[in-house]
């Protein structure tokens, strides 16, 4: 077994933990390769510009939900599952607390798990591009203090026209994220689906809305506004002029995940969002 190791060295990880989870994979015969630049610390091989995740057969993020989304990303064109370990604050996305890393190697080593598939959008960009996410594709004003003026239209119908930050369109996934704090739906992950939630709109009746993963989302910069940008996951991807536009849709690319038990969502969602 090859064993991809994803690090986010920004976060305070507990490196004898690690390298005790990695020591018994490693025991067990796994191979580790690791795309971080220090990866040799570990015990890992350096395996960049993609390689980890075309050559491992799984993936395991050390980090918190952004490094998890970060793999999801690279991990599923190449159709890899990855495991979560929680070394950041909330972990709606990671299976594992460094507490549990070691119990679990063996599973791993034996194939003990299952796999959870979640589905992900794509963005078609102004310039012919597509962007990924599993979480988010968010259109807003970045660093402008001007309202941002949006038309917003469904399977090609204007919906909405409205004046505010700008528009999140969120998975079932990403409705714990930046999308409940402006108003959107808790739905649970087992739903195929998408919300277009506004974003501090300047309107009475703009409100999010759940449609179904046929359908798609067209944001356009009217000419009232001002330029937004476009981020997928909280990354960057495209500037979106006056008049251009965006388009989101579901992607044929899936976010696989690995699970050695069925983690109650509404336990986790009680727990995570009392913290």
């Amino acid at each position: 077994m090859v064993v991809g190791v994803r690090l986010n060295i920004l976060k305070r990880i507990d490196k004898d933990v690690l390298i005790r989870f990695l020591d018994e994979l490693k025991a067990g015969g796994a191979r580790l390769i690791s795309d971080a630049h220090n990866c040799e610390e570990f015990g890992c091989e350096g395996a960049y510009g993609g390689a980890m995740y075309r050559d491992a057969d799984i993936i395991i993020a050390f980090g918190g939900d952004g490094t998890i989304l970060s793999a999801a990303r690279s991990a599923a064109p190449y159709e890899k599952p990855v495991l979560g370990v929680n070394f950041g604050h909330l972990g709606f996305l990671t299976q594992l607390d460094p507490n549990d890393v070691c119990t679990s190697a063996q599973k791993l080593l034996t194939g003990d798990y299952s796999i959870e598939k979640r589905m992900m959008i794509e963005a078609l960009l102004p310039d012919g591009r597509t962007c990924l996410a599993l979480n988010d594709i968010v259109v807003n004003r970045g660093y402008a203090m001007t309202m941002l003026h949006c038309d917003l239209k469904i399977d090609g119908e204007l919906c909405d026209s409205f004046g505010g930050d700008g528009v999140i369109v969120s998975t079932a996934t990403g409705s714990t994220a930046y999308c409940l704090s402006c108003g959107g739906p808790v739905i649970s992950p087992k739903l195929s689906c998408m919300v277009v939630a506004p974003i501090c709109s300047h309107s009475l009746r703009s409100r999010p809305i759940v449609i179904s993963p046929e359908e798609s989302v067209t944001i356009t910069v009217s000419d009232r506004g001002k330029s937004a940008r476009i981020d997928a996951d909280g990354v960057f991807s495209a500037v979106l002029k006056v008049g251009q536009s965006v388009t989101m849709y579901r992607s044929e690319k899936e976010a696989r995940f690995i699970k050695f038990e069925d983690r109650n969502f509404y336990a986790l969602l009680r727990s995570k969002l009392s913290e």
